[in-house]
C-alpha cells in the first residue's frame, strides 16, 4: 500500500523512480508513482501531471497537504478510487469522453469543476454527494460552480447533495 505510506508528505514536490524498477514508473516525469503492469496511479504530489496512460487513481494518492490550482484528469481515466482526491483543488477538469467515470466522494475542498464525461457511482449504492467540498474537521461545503460539457448525457442523483455554496451550474 505505498498509497498510504506517504500520506503526511506535505512539502513532497517531486517523485523518481529508477528506470530499472519493474514494479512502478514516474512515466513522461509525471512526479507521481504508477503501478507499471496495471497503469494505476498510487501516489502523486501537488506537481503531479496525470499521464494519458493511466487508467485508475488508486485511494489516498492525493492527500489534503496537496493543493491544485488545476488538476486535469485525462479522458483516459475509467476508475477514482474510495479516497483518492482528498487534496484541495481550485479548478477541477474532467476531461471530455466517452467512457464513463467511476467515481464515489470527493475527499478534498474543490471550489469548481468542469465535467466532460458521464460520472457514474460504484455499485455500493452511495448516496454521498461527489462534490461536496467538505473537510472533515468542519464540513463545510465550497464548492460555487460546475460546468457539464457536451458529452454528458446522465448526472448522478447526488453529485452535490449538500453543496449550499453552489451558485453557477
Amino acid at each position: 500500500k505505498l498509497g498510504t505510506a506517504f500520506v503526511k508528505g506535505g512539502s513532497l514536490k517531486s517523485i523518481v523512480i529508477d528506470p530499472q524498477n519493474k514494479v512502478y514508473d514516474s512515466r513522461d516525469n509525471c512526479n507521481a508513482v504508477i503501478e507499471s503492469a496495471t497503469n494505476r496511479m498510487i501516489l502523486g504530489c501537488s506537481t503531479t501531471t496525470i499521464p494519458k496512460t493511466v487508467i485508475t487513481i488508486a485511494g489516498s494518492c492525493f492527500t489534503s497537504y496537496e493543493y491544485f490550482e488545476t488538476l486535469t484528469i485525462p479522458n483516459t481515466i475509467q476508475e477514482i478510487e474510495y479516497g483518492a482526491l482528498g487534496c484541495n483543488i481550485k479548478n477541477l477538469i474532467i476531461e471530455d469522453g466517452d467512457i464513463s467515470l467511476q467515481i464515489e466522494y470527493i475527499h478534498g475542498e474543490v471550489l469548481s469543476a468542469y465535467i466532460g464525461r458521464n460520472l457514474l457511482y460504484p455499485s455500493t449504492g452511495s448516496t454521498s454527494s461527489i462534490f461536496s467540498g467538505n473537510t472533515e474537521s468542519d464540513y463545510k461545503p465550497i464548492i460555487t460552480s460546475i460546468t457539464f460539457g457536451p458529452k454528458v448525457t446522465v448526472i448522478p442523483q447526488y453529485i452535490c447533495k449538500e453543496a449550499k455554496g453552489l451558485k453557477t451550474i
